[in-house]
C-alpha cells in the first residue's frame, strides 16, 4: 500500500526483490508471495534486479550455447519489459539512471541515491546483453535501436564525467575556490 492506504501500482518489467513463503497449517498448504521492497529498508523496490537478470540470462547463454531460453516468447518479453521501463523518456536529461535512496540490491544500504556509479555499469552491461539476446524480429529490432542510442550517450557521458584522467584532474586542481 502506498500513501493513505493506497494501492501502489508497478510498472511492468519491475521484478521482485525477494519472496515469502506463507503457509496455512489448515490446509496444508504454502504460498509464495513476491515483495517488490515492501519489506525493504525504504520501502524501495530495487533497480538493479532487472540488470541482474538480463546479464544471468546473457550469461548463461554464452556460456552453455544454448539460446533456447533465452528465445522463449516469456524471455524476451522480460527483457523488453525491463529496458521499457528504464529507456523510458524522463525529465531526467542525462543518459544515465537515476536511482532512488535504498535501490541497490546488492546490500540494500540507505545513502544510494541520484546516480551511483554501480548502478550505472549494471545499467550499460545489461544493456550490451540486451543487445545480444533480442531477438532480430520487430519488436526486438525497435528496442534495440533505443538501447543502441541509449549505450552511445552513456559511454560518451560516463566517460566525460565519471572517469578521471589526468587532464580532467589538471583541471578539477585548478578550479576556483572560496
Amino acid at each position: 500500500m502506498g500513501q493513505k492506504g493506497r494501492p501502489i501500482h508497478l510498472g511492468a518489467g519491475v521484478m521482485p526483490a525477494s519472496f515469502k513463503v506463507l503457509h496455512d497449517p489448515v490446509k496444508n498448504y504454502e504460498t509464495i508471495i513476491a515483495d517488490f521492497g515492501e519489506c525493504a529498508i525504504g520501502r524501495v523496490a530495487p533497480i538493479d534486479l532487472g540488470f541482474w537478470w538480463i546479464i544471468l540470462l546473457c550469461a548463461y547463454t554464452k556460456s552453455t550455447g544454448d539460446t533456447s531460453l533465452a528465445e522463449l516468447p516469456e524471455c524476451q518479453r522480460g527483457i523488453r519489459l525491463i529496458l521499457t521501463l528504464c529507456l523510458s523518456e524522463a525529465f531526467d536529461t542525462f543518459p544515465t539512471l537515476l536511482c532512488a535512496d535504498g535501490c541497490c540490491m546488492i546490500d540494500r544500504r540507505m545513502g544510494v541515491y541520484e546516480y551511483p556509479i554501480e548502478i550505472q555499469a549494471l545499467f550499460f552491461m545489461a544493456l550490451r546483453c540486451a543487445l545480444y539476446l533480442l531477438k532480430n524480429d520487430d519488436e526486438g529490432k525497435e528496442c534495440a535501436d533505443r538501447i543502441s542510442k541509449r549505450l552511445h550517450a552513456l559511454s560518451y557521458h560516463m566517460r566525460s564525467f565519471f572517469w578521471l584522467d589526468i587532464k580532467q584532474l589538471n583541471d578539477i586542481y585548478r578550479y576556483k575556490t572560496e
